[in-house]
């Protein structure tokens, strides 16, 4: 199954005036609605795919929600106004997904028991993991090429010094280095949510791993 890969982000905020931009997209303005699609697609994209458990089908269901922005655009008060008006949006799809998908509604029926009464602590809770994670993503992504690279199949994808090594065809020492220059740069950019996050990642991989 693909995963949303780290590489895959690139701006993480908006470089217009929000209020301006916000105007234009309700004007079905092309490079508005670009710009928006750039900077939240990624994230929204993680949002769904927690739900539905397939990238393929988050990200269709997030390119129609964007359909639908464009095609009957709404005047936002902020850009918060924008992201919670869209995390709801992809989530009643996913959900809507889900009953549809009959084989989807057996496999991923605990979500939809939580719809009732945990539904807005479920919703917010995702919410919140998802920009944490692009926060996150979009840090590793400016990372320098070799140091992103140890990032990633260290802590998102879980390997080892010696197996990061292999892959890479770089000496153990030189792997640690990398690692050590990424995390003092991360540490730098991210807020210490997003930061100890990283680490959350890598543990879910070890217990995994002792399984």
């Amino acid at each position: 199954m693909r995963k949303i890969n780290p590489i895959d982000y690139g701006v993480d905020f908006f470089s217009a005036d929000i209020k301006n931009l916000l105007s234009r997209l309700q004007d079905r303005d092309e490079e508005a609605f670009n710009e928006v699609f750039l900077v939240l697609y990624p994230r929204l994209c993680l949002f769904a795919e927690k739900f539905v458990q397939d990238i393929g089908d988050a990200e269709d269901i997030v390119e129609d929600v964007f359909m639908k922005l464009w095609n009957r655009p709404v005047l936002f008060n902020d850009d918060e106004h924008l992201k919670a008006s869209l995390y709801r949006s992809i989530r009643n799809s996913c959900i809507n997904f889900l009953k549809v998908n009959k084989r989807r509604l057996e496999r991923d029926s605990f979500f939809l028991e939580e719809q009732g009464e945990y539904s807005e602590e479920t919703y917010l809770s995702e919410v919140t993991r998802s920009e944490l994670l692009a926060e996150l993503y979009n840090a590793i992504s400016e990372l320098p090429p070799q140091a992103q690279k140890v990032i990633i199949k260290t802590y998102i994808e879980g390997g080892s010094n010696q197996e990061v090594a292999d892959a890479l065809s770089l000496s153990i020492n030189t792997v640690k280095n990398h690692k050590q220059h990424g995390l003092a740069l991360l540490r730098s950019k991210l807020s210490d949510n997003s930061y100890f996050l990283l680490f959350i990642l890598n543990s879910l991989h070890f217990i995994d791993r002792l399984k």
